[in-house]
């Protein structure tokens, strides 16, 4: 299984043309271009007029489409939620041992809280699944085999651990800048139906719109896998049914075993139309089930906040989003499939509320050299999401041990510690808390103090 807790979700391997960061709930947009070529764009005030936001997006409208798709995903489907609300519990562990307000540092974490988080990122691993660094360089040519394997997994509302299946597909491969083949595995889980399904949705948009599509060689072998999957067990499974079937799974929090367990039942079955709309009503009935339920989790991930204004802020967007997406799946449980089979893909964005994006600009001076576009109608909800992303990334990078890496805001970050003292946001973030009496509070700073639950508005605990 992957180590990693957290991971972008890229277009391409090589240079990337945008990226969704998984429940930091941002995309970043590459450009291509620098500030300069941007005739409104203003150096004092580091933003540029609407009207050439809106051609950007134009000129990046795949890519902004299929960073978008993946957002859709992570607040409308089980799959999605559930590892938001293990990511809270998580963290909520985690702000326990974070020693502030004496430092940014943190404890040791033990004992049986340390077991705790252990067995919650074993389940959020199966979950996922792989990622895209184990196939860098790899051509997938060939699924020999799939197996499922068992896991203990952690279930918030009992006790005792419950298991998970997780397929692991076996597959032969040719690496071409090495000439080298082989035989390898890669679990299937929430990466590669995410990356699947936006890839092959983000390829019908660009044909309807008649956008060329992006050359067979350049995509990567994380977009490929699903249907590869697919159509082992289902040599003649058609694009619909694909489709649907992996939006389907994704309302299960075990979603790789089920669109493994759904696709063997497709191709067994006479009637495909029959069989989609009845897997579509078991979703509709399951999901309506479970909906007091949903929501009372929601109403637990916000009291893991309460006391904690900005993040608080953050969170109750997210869960009201989420929300809001669950009755979307109740209503049809394939609803951005069908948005852009109807070619009015924009209509999957118009039902949630868009996620801030940030536009990457080419140059050498990082110093707000990129631009963040808010779509939300509150400007500080976006600021408060900001805190609520830098909480996320303190959390990671002390999970996963990293000594030194930059801060997530850093290349659209004005505040003084920034401007003053950048290679303290470039390699230890985290000790802006620190640094808060001399360069004031950052959203980072605020992200780590927010650890122990002190609202630095009202001085509350």
């Amino acid at each position: 299984m992957t180590s990693d807790f957290f991971h972008d979700m890229q277009i391409l391997n090589d240079r990337y043309a945008g990226v969704y960061l998984t429940n930091k709930f941002l995309i970043k947009i590459n450009t291509g271009i620098s500030r300069e070529d941007i005739l409104s764009y203003d150096f004092d005030k580091h933003t540029f007029s609407d009207e050439d936001q809106k051609d950007l997006l134009k000129q990046n409208f795949i890519t902004v489409f299929h960073e978008l798709v993946h957002y859709t995903h992570e607040i409308t489907t089980m799959t999605g939620i559930t590892q938001f609300y293990m990511e809270a519990v998580s963290r909520s562990i985690f702000s326990e041992y974070v020693n502030v307000p004496e430092s940014s540092t943190v404890s040791e974490i033990t004992g049986e809280k340390a077991e705790k988080l252990k067995l919650i990122r074993l389940t959020t691993d199966a979950l996922l699944g792989g990622a895209v660094k184990e196939l860098s360089g790899q051509i997938v040519y060939n699924i020999l085999g799939i197996e499922m394997e068992q896991f203990d997994a952690f279930d918030p509302f009992d006790p005792k651990p419950i298991k998970v299946h997780t397929p692991k597909v076996i597959y032969e491969y040719a690496e071409p800048a090495t000439n080298h083949r082989g035989t390898t595995s890669v679990y299937f889980g929430k990466y590669y139906l995410y990356e699947g399904i936006a890839h092959l949705l983000d390829q019908i948009v660009s044909k309807q719109r008649g956008i060329p599509l992006i050359p067979e060689s350049k995509v990567g072998p994380e977009y490929k896998i699903m249907e590869q999957v697919a159509t082992y067990i289902f040599p003649k499974i058609d694009l619909r049914t694909l489709l649907e079937i992996a939006s389907i799974s994704l309302s299960y929090w075990n979603c790789g075993e089920m669109f493994i367990t759904m696709i063997k039942e497709a191709a067994t079955v006479p009637f495909l139309p029959g069989y989609l709309a009845e897997i579509k009503n078991k979703v509709i009935i399951r999901l309506s089930s479970k909906k007091q339920h949903f929501l009372s989790s929601l109403d637990e991930i916000r009291s893991i906040f309460k006391n904690r204004a900005s993040l608080y802020a953050a969170a109750n967007h997210l869960c009201n989003e989420m929300a809001k997406g669950y009755d979307l799946r109740i209503n049809n449980p394939v609803f951005e499939i069908d948005c852009v089979r109807r070619a009015d893909p924009v209509s999957m964005t118009e039902q949630i509320s868009p996620c801030d994006m940030v536009f990457e600009f080419e140059g050498k001076d990082e110093f707000m050299k990129d631009f963040l576009g808010t779509y939300l109608p509150d400007h500080l909800l976006s600021y408060d999401l900001k805190t609520f992303l830098c909480h996320v990334d303190y959390y990671k990078s002390e999970m996963d041990g990293l000594r030194s890496h930059r801060c997530p805001l850093y290349s659209f970050c004005g505040q003084p510690l920034r401007k003053k003292n950048p290679q303290q946001c470039r390699l230890q973030p985290r000790r802006s808390f620190e640094l808060q009496g001399e360069y004031g509070w950052c959203n980072y700073s605020l992200g780590v103090a927010y650890n122990k639950g002190t609202d630095l508005v009202t001085g509350s605990e």
